[in-house]
């Protein structure tokens, strides 16, 4: 946990293995997999974004912008504001 904290919390397993080695722990990948498992840590991910807002269920609605009606688009002609 000591290594995890210092490297800013977001090293993997595959980091966290290769930190280890460095301080001189003798620790294999799949038992360090097995450790963060076990304390309910994970590295950062690339792939997954954290949503830090969430939307209030019971609030109003903003109504969606209306769009202008204009003739011409009617007849297939290009339109632009």
């Amino acid at each position: 946990m000591a290594l995890f904290v210092a490297n800013y919390s977001v090293y993997g397993r595959r980091k966290l293995t290769k930190a280890a080695r460095r301080a001189g722990i003798d620790v294999g990948r799949d038992q360090v997999a097995r450790l963060m498992r076990r304390e309910g840590i994970r590295g950062a991910s690339r792939a997954r974004k954290r949503f830090t807002t969430r939307a209030d269920p019971a609030a109003i609605r903003a109504p969606d912008a209306k769009i202008p009606c204009y003739p011409a688009a009617a007849r297939g002609l290009r339109v632009t504001s």
